[in-house]
């Protein structure tokens, strides 16, 4: 009976410590989405004066390089938070050839361990520049084309503005959540 006891209080006290390292690890996810969302605002205060530019209708090759590598930046930046929500808070990434769609695709869906992170309609705005950054990243610089890419550039403020939003509201509903 006293073995018992006394083995019920070592489980109970492991499960404590499991759930002070999980809280821990939780508020250290936060505290690296919240960075990232930092360095986006920077990148974006950054190039506003280049961004600027967007609404001409024609722009010379090293202006549409930068305007490139912005958008580049950008969903790095956004795949990098995805990416620490797949892996701090639902233990599990994509594997192989598809993982950037797939992780996209998994923020739209909420799982036990969390809400879901965007709406399908942000994911679909968001797919554009994963699929941009994708040709960039296999192209020659010289093969921009800025009537391809104009409208990335045009909607890139009001696609982070509603991107921050809804990760300001995934961050305050998973911290709730913990916090219960």
């Amino acid at each position: 009976m006293i073995w018992s006891i006394w083995m019920q209080s070592i489980h109970l006290a492991n499960n404590w410590k499991l759930l002070e390292n999980y809280n821990a690890l939780s508020e250290q996810t936060i505290k690296r989405i919240q960075f990232e969302i930092d360095q986006i605002d920077r990148l974006l205060d950054t190039y506003e004066e280049l961004l600027r530019q967007a609404d001409a209708d024609q722009l010379d090759l090293i202006i549409v390089t930068a305007m490139a590598s912005v958008l580049h930046s950008f969903y790095t930046g956004v795949e990098n938070i995805f990416s620490m929500v797949a892996k701090q808070i639902d233990m599990s990434i994509p594997q192989g050839p598809r993982f950037h769609s797939e992780l996209l695709a998994i923020m739209i869906r909420e799982t036990t361990q969390r809400p879901s992170v965007i709406s399908a309609e942000l994911a679909a705005q968001l797919l554009k520049y994963l699929g941009f950054r994708h040709y960039y990243r296999h192209a020659y610089s010289f093969r921009l084309d800025w009537d391809e890419m104009s409208e990335l550039v045009r909607q890139l403020e009001p696609t982070w503005a509603s991107l921050k939003r809804a990760l300001q509201e995934f961050l305050e509903l998973y911290d709730s959540q913990i916090s219960q």
